[in-house]
């Protein structure tokens, strides 16, 4: 089936046809009516996704398949965080990011026995978690075909951070996942959630971690958290303060084993400063170790979100 774009430029209607359009279109996002830019880029390398199911129907994985095919890009003529009153539509779907449901759900049930909780796994509508560059979550979708998938992370299910009250409740247990992103469980407004962390970027560079709830519903707004940076002690430089929507307190965390980090891990989450300093030794960082308690105080609060 034959596919075209009938637009209205300065010297009068053009009407544009390609199979490859209605893609194209599909990724960008735009109605008609909308103002839009069309490009022709030919011939381009092409990633696209497989599902492998099992002899049940039930997904097992995504494999990739390297393939060329004549592609198009449309775009909106006018930048959409201008015109859009709800932030969930203000990028393309081309551009949203995507996390396979079964890998979460596989990373989650281990976390799960980590934690020796019995909760049960969220039930998807869809086979991917949808949520954009800032880290938000949206109304749309994108195309499953093309979407570049997160890497395979070394350390996927390794504990990155966790969280207690003072009175010894897991608040925050948060472990590798796919390519960037940390989930895991968070205590919230009353009960065990979980949870997908994307690490993002402000303005100015700084990164922060922005928290969704993963339930059937796909990834809805949770929080934000950032790395502290404080002068008055090395064991500032281990900690992550979260504010979560609808509670009063921040949560403070503690990040698994920081002595291990590389100055790339410390600059990646936030961290100014190297942890442990290089001038203690074994048996002083040791005793920090033991004296670190994730407590809230007065100069924890994160920063306003962005």
């Amino acid at each position: 089936m034959s596919y075209f774009v009938r637009t209205r430029t300065k010297e009068g209607e053009k009407v544009i046809w390609g199979k490859e359009l209605e893609g194209a279109l599909n990724d960008s996002g735009m109605k008609t009516g909308q103002l839009i830019t069309l490009r022709c880029l030919g011939q381009q390398p092409l990633t696209l996704n497989i599902p492998i199911k099992d002899a049940q129907g039930n997904l097992i994985r995504w494999e990739k398949k390297e393939g060329h095919r004549h592609q198009w890009e449309i775009a909106s003529a006018i930048d959409p965080r201008l015109l859009v009153a709800d932030e969930k539509d203000a990028f393309p779907p081309s551009a949203l990011l995507a996390h396979d449901s079964a890998t979460f759900n596989k990373i989650q049930q281990a976390v799960l026995t980590q934690t020796e909780m019995t909760l049960p796994l969220p039930s998807h509508q869809s086979d991917w978690l949808w949520v954009q560059p800032d880290g938000k979550d949206t109304s749309k979708t994108g195309n499953p075909e093309r979407v570049v998938l997160p890497t395979t992370h070394a350390d996927s299910g390794n504990t990155v951070m966790t969280a207690y009250s003072p009175e010894g409740k897991m608040r925050l247990h948060l472990v590798q996942g796919q390519g960037d992103s940390v989930q895991g469980m968070v205590w919230h407004q009353g009960e065990y959630r979980h949870a997908l962390g994307v690490l993002c970027q402000k303005a100015n560079g700084d990164p922060y971690l922005r928290l969704n709830v993963v339930d059937k519903e796909g990834a809805r707004p949770m929080g934000y958290g950032h790395a502290l940076n404080q002068e008055d002690g090395p064991s500032k430089t281990n900690r992550f303060v979260f504010r979560l929507e609808g509670e009063k307190n921040p949560v403070i965390a503690q990040m698994e084993k920081p002595e291990n980090r590389v100055a790339e891990l410390d600059k990646k989450w936030g961290f100014k400063k190297q942890y442990p300093p290089v001038t203690m030794s074994p048996e002083e960082n040791h005793i920090l170790r033991v004296k670190e308690t994730p407590k809230p105080d007065q100069h924890d609060f994160p920063s306003p979100a962005p």
